[in-house]
């Protein structure tokens, strides 16, 4: 008897409880389950599992014949102040940059060349051993021509344009307390710069070489000499050795 007792009381309490329960609440259940589903299916989107799919689905052997050009460049550089009023107490540092260029055919042998990068480059004022580096980031705009020699080997001479942006300068060591020398003060450094950059590059293969040298147009300091009131000459010069690799040459089947 007791036995039917405690069964019959459990069957009355689920059937209350479940009658007590709105169709609001049922809704906002539902809500949640296809919340649920929906974060699942971003989980989903954004899985190494999803993303080799995906790129698996890409013709990386059969791509436009225009990706064969692209490739990414990095190199050391050596750079400082040129036309500076100061000329006589600077000297050069080394740097390095790296960066992604392409090729894009114009003419039978001629091409426009562009692409971004960052570099470090700088300056030192040797006379109080004060160094002083950039990190900017330069957008070069060329034109190269293939030169008819060698066909095995690729030469390219190229000419054109950079447009940088300095987004930091940093300096190590410090000028005297005393003095009415020209001190170079990062604080007042020109982030936009311009210039036109030459030389001359080598391709064979997917592997690619170039010297470019670089001579900026614009001051690279504005602040001025305490004592002369008259600011710095200064324009910033770099030579760069620069190694490259074409990116997807290798993958191309036909």
């Amino acid at each position: 008897m007791l036995p039917s007792l405690k069964h019959f009381s459990i069957v009355v309490l689920f059937i209350l409880f479940t009658n007590g329960i709105t169709h609001a609440q049922v809704d906002t259940i539902g809500g949640l389950s296809t919340e649920v589903d929906t974060i699942t299916d971003v989980d989903t989107a954004v899985s190494p599992s999803f993303l080799s799919r995906t790129l698996g689905v890409i013709p990386w052997h059969n791509l436009p014949f225009v990706f064969d050009d692209i490739m990414v460049v990095g190199g050391i550089n050596q750079s400082g102040l040129h036309f500076s009023n100061q000329y006589r107490e600077l000297s050069t540092i080394g740097g390095w940059q790296l960066g992604a260029e392409g090729y894009y055919p114009i003419g039978e042998r001629l091409f426009l060349v562009t692409g971004a990068g960052y570099a470090q480059s700088g300056m030192q004022h040797a006379e109080h051993d004060v160094r002083i580096r950039f990190h900017q980031i330069n957008v070069p705009v060329l034109f190269a021509y293939e030169l008819p020699v060698l066909r095995s080997f690729e030469w390219r001479l190229f000419l054109g344009t950079q447009f940088s942006y300095t987004t930091s300068a940093d300096q190590s060591g410090v000028y005297p307390e005393d003095g009415m020398m020209f001190r170079y003060n990062i604080d007042d450094i020109n982030r936009m710069g311009f210039g036109f950059t030459f030389g001359l590059s080598w391709e064979h293969r997917d592997f690619y070489l170039r010297l470019r040298g670089y001579m900026g147009m614009v001051k690279r300091f504005t602040n001025l000499h305490p004592e002369t009131q008259i600011g710095d000459t200064g324009m910033m010069q770099t030579f760069q050795i620069e190694f490259g690799y074409f990116l997807f040459r290798p993958l191309r089947e036909f």
